[in-house]
């Protein structure tokens, strides 16, 4: 028999493999790239090449071969000789962070090396710059690898607003891209994750946290256990902290400059789309980015976030899921309900088998015809048919037939 290993779709595209069963033991085929039609688009040379899913139509993407990474575009065509230890995408300037002989680096996504392999570490590229650790020196680079920010400091954070927080002689302060000092290194730590969508940045002084502007005046007393970013999507990143003080926690609008709630839950993390999920004596509930209960402190658990207006949650053993406005419009009678995507769930009902359902409850795709189903992306979702093994079916439940 002769069965397909199969991955989501992503970017209209998957990759997948071949086992076969020859005289008792396992062979494993080459993976094959394929469209959303199950055409073949091409297929790796190696047995061994491990792939990373595309990060986008025109971008190319990560290979590993015995443990040695390179890059690949989406026409199969290598970029780079597998001379890497390590590539990952973590640049909004389309740039990939790798590491070659221990050393770190950039490529572009031609496979160009723009920042030479010869630095102990490397942070992401923001506003034009990266961190870049020399010597046991923290300074930044620019594209062309020239020095912006020499290298003096012992640690020194991204760039937002043309604002760094670095770290000299123990303390932290705040510099910007002229290297000119805005606020003196006197703080134990200053985070500027919290400043992208303002200019806002959480400190520690004598082992308490408090709030500072970018002229180092104090916003908010250094009081405090704790100070987080919640970050939704990137567009508001910094515009929402968590502060924690005795054991219970606060959501704090640095945009407002205010207090949202008191100090009254034992978690808070945003669960996108506008929500924000807490947690209080062991049941968790919804609040909006205003502080206001849209759903109550009743339920187990919940998914890590809202997709598509709906959030999976657990009560009493069985799963369900809220709406947008927190009302809960598939009731908690599954014992599993995945993620919204492309309008259709993956659940489990109580008789423990395996089905699809929209958004108001209905039966898109039968109970217990398929197991091991995953979401649906680009229109296909993998599923184990028993008689045809791993297969990808549409949401009319029609199989795609893959033609390699």
């Amino acid at each position: 028999m002769t069965n397909y290993i199969l991955n989501n779709f992503k970017n209209g595209k998957a990759f997948i493999y071949q086992e076969k069963c020859i005289n008792g033991e396992v062979v494993i085929g080459n993976r094959i790239c394929i469209d959303t039609k199950g055409n073949k688009l091409f297929e790796l040379p190696e047995v061994g090449m491990i792939v990373n899913e595309f990060e986008d139509e025109d971008i190319a993407f990560v290979m590993n071969y015995d443990s040695q990474y390179a890059l690949l575009d989406n026409k199969g065509k290598f970029l780079t000789e597998f001379i890497y230890n390590n590539i990952s995408r973590n640049s909004d300037e389309g740039l990939f962070y790798a590491t070659k002989n221990g050393k770190h680096g950039y490529i572009d996504i031609r496979g160009n090396e723009i920042i030479p392999f010869i630095y102990e570490c490397c942070n992401a590229f923001s506003e034009g710059l990266t961190a870049v650790k020399l010597d046991e020196k923290w300074g930044m680079v620019d594209f062309l690898n020239n020095t912006v920010i020499p290298f003096d400091y012992d640690d020194i954070t991204i760039c937002y607003n043309n604002i760094i927080a670095a770290q000299k002689d123990g303390k932290w302060g705040l510099i910007n891209k002229q290297n000119e000092i805005l606020v003196d290194f006197q703080f134990d730590l200053i985070d500027n994750w919290a400043s992208k969508k303002s200019y806002t940045y959480p400190a520690m002084l004598n082992n308490k946290y408090g709030l500072i502007d970018r002229q180092g005046n104090i916003l908010e007393e250094f009081i405090y256990d704790y100070i987080d970013v919640i970050s939704d999507t990137d567009d508001i990143i910094g515009e929402y902290l968590r502060f924690e003080k005795d054991n219970k926690c606060a959501l704090y609008s640095t945009r407002r400059k205010t207090f949202l709630t008191e100090f009254i839950y034992d978690d808070i993390e945003f669960c996108y789309e506008n929500k924000l999920c807490v947690t209080l004596d062991n049941k968790i509930g919804f609040i909006d980015i205003n502080g206001e209960v849209i759903a109550p402190i009743v339920y187990d658990s919940s998914s890590t976030f809202y997709n598509e207006g709906f959030v999976a949650v657990q009560k009493n053993g069985l799963h369900g899921a809220l709406d947008s406005t927190g009302k809960e419009v598939i009731p908690c009678e599954y014992r599993f309900l995945g993620n919204f995507n492309e309008g259709i769930a993956c659940a489990t009902n109580q008789e423990r088998q395996e089905g699809y359902i929209d958004k108001n409850d209905n039966t898109v795709i039968p109970f217990g015809k398929y197991r091991s189903c995953s979401d649906f992306h680009c229109g296909l979702a993998k599923v184990f048919d028993k008689e045809l093994g791993q297969v990808y079916i549409n949401k009319q439940d029609e199989v795609l037939k893959i033609k390699v």
